[in-house]
C-alpha cells in the first residue's frame, strides 16, 4: 500500500472518531462517569460520614457473595424440578426436549420407504461426454 493512501485513510478515520465524538457530546454522552468527590475535610461528622459510607460498602459485597452462592444452588433447584415434571408427565419442560420429541413424532409417523414410495420421481441422467 502506497504511502499516500496510507494517510488518507488514516486522515478519513480520524475525521470518523471526531463525528462520533461531536455528536456523542450533542446527545449528551459522556464515556467517563464523574468522579466521587469525597467528604471535605472541613465537613462536620466527617468519621461518621465514611464509616457509613465503608458500611454500605461492606453490605453491597456481602449481598454480591450471596447472590453468587445462591444462584447455582437456584439453578440446579429449577434444572431437578424440569426433570422431575419431564420423567412424571408426558409434557416436556425444556424446549429442546420438545423439539427432540417432534424429531421423533416425525421419524416414526412417515418411514423412509413410505416417503420413496409415495415419491415417484424418474431422474435420468444423460452421461456428459454425450452433451
Amino acid at each position: 500500500m502506497c504511502l499516500n493512501l496510507l494517510l488518507l485513510l488514516y486522515c478519513k478515520v480520524r475525521e470518523h472518531n471526531r463525528k462520533l465524538r461531536k455528536e456523542a457530546k450533542k446527545k449528551g454522552i459522556s464515556r467517563k462517569p464523574k468522579k466521587d468527590i469525597g467528604v471535605p475535610n472541613s465537613a462536620p461528622f466527617k468519621e461518621e460520614v465514611l464509616r457509613e459510607a465503608e458500611q454500605r460498602k461492606q453490605e453491597l459485597e456481602t449481598l454480591k457473595e450471596q447472590n453468587k452462592i445462591a444462584k447455582p444452588q437456584e439453578r440446579a433447584a429449577k434444572r431437578k424440578k424440569e426433570k422431575e415434571a419431564a420423567s412424571a408427565g408426558d409434557e416436556p419442560a425444556t424446549k429442546k426436549a420438545k423439539k427432540v420429541r417432534n424429531v421423533e413424532m416425525v421419524t416414526i409417523g412417515i418411514s423412509i420407504q413410505q416417503f420413496i414410495s409415495s415419491v415417484s420421481l424418474r431422474i435420468t441422467v444423460a452421461p456428459f461426454w454425450r452433451i
